[in-house]
């Protein structure tokens, strides 16, 4: 395989397994071959929700799980970072990206 796509999948993952993952990756993986991801980094505002609402159930300082059942782990990017380099990759781009998240204005105007 030339490269790998996870969107949301490491997240879900139970942090003692995520070294092992990663090994199974970087195996999967021809030499030369690329690891792209898009996961939660600690302190998302997706975390910050799960400190505030009902149902939600923390599992442990930075891993959760949601009332459906569906796992959510909050990464550092050092703890990407030695995963990563622990079984063999070369970081080429690591960063966390940030957005602002604005409440737009509501307009009180109703067609007839």
């Amino acid at each position: 395989m030339d490269h790998a796509l996870l969107i949301f999948v490491l997240s879900a993952i139970i942090p003692i397994n995520m070294q092992n993952v990663f090994s199974r990756i970087y195996q999967t993986l021809k030499p030369g071959g690329y690891l792209f991801f898009r996961d939660y980094c600690e302190d998302d505002l997706a975390q910050q929700r799960f400190e505030n609402s009902q149902g939600q159930k923390k599992l442990d300082e930075k891993f959760y799980v949601r009332v459906s059942g569906t796992l959510a782990y909050y990464f550092s990017l050092d703890e990407i970072r030695t995963f990563a380099n622990t079984v063999g990759f070369e970081i080429v781009q690591l960063e966390q990206v940030c957005k602002q998240v604005e409440k737009k204005k509501t307009s009180n105007y109703h067609a007839n």
